[in-house]
C-alpha cells in the first residue's frame, strides 16, 4: 500500500511540475527547463524550451534533448505510440541532438532521433529519424537540404 501512495504523489508531482512548466507564460525559460528537468527529462546545457511545449507523461525518462537546442512554443512531443501489429502501446525514446531548432507546433509522433545540427520547420510532423546537418519540414516531416 505504501508504494501505490508514494507512486501516487510521484505522479501527481511530476503532472504539477509539467502544468506550470507548460502552462505558465510568466515564467522564465530557465524555470521551465529546470522544472523539466526535475519532471524526469534530460535536457542539456543552454537549452531553451518555449511555452506551452507538451512532453508524454508516459515515458519522460525516453526524452533527450542536446545542448544548445531550441525548442519553440506549440511543440508536443509523445515517446510512446501504438504498435498496429500487437495493438497495445509501446514506449520508446525520443532524442534530439545538440544545436537543433524546432519550429512552432511541430509535433514529434512517435519515438526518433533528430540528429545535431538540425532545423525542423514549423508545423511539420515528425514519424521517422531526421539525419544531422540539414533541415526539414512537411508532414510528413522530409529532409529538404543538407548541410555541409
Amino acid at each position: 500500500m505504501q508504494t501505490k501512495l508514494n507512486y501516487g504523489i510521484k505522479r501527481l508531482f511530476i503532472r504539477i511540475l509539467l502544468s506550470v512548466a507548460r502552462e505558465s507564460v510568466f515564467i522564465n525559460y530557465k524555470i521551465r527547463r529546470f522544472l523539466l528537468k526535475k519532471a524526469g527529462i534530460k535536457i542539456g546545457r543552454n537549452v531553451f524550451i518555449g511555452e506551452n511545449v507538451f512532453f508524454d507523461e508516459l515515458n519522460l525518462s525516453g526524452i533527450t534533448i542536446g545542448d544548445n537546442s531550441f525548442v519553440t512554443r506549440d511543440v508536443k512531443v509523445l515517446s510512446h505510440f501504438l504498435n498496429t501489429k500487437k495493438f497495445i502501446f509501446e514506449n520508446g525514446d525520443v532524442k534530439i541532438g545538440e544545436n537543433v531548432f524546432i519550429g512552432v507546433g511541430t509535433i514529434i509522433a512517435k519515438p526518433v532521433k533528430i540528429g545535431s545540427n538540425t532545423i525542423i520547420g514549423a508545423g511539420s510532423i515528425i514519424v521517422t529519424d531526421i539525419p544531422e546537418n540539414c533541415t526539414a519540414a512537411g508532414n510528413p516531416c522530409k529532409v529538404i537540404k543538407i548541410r555541409s
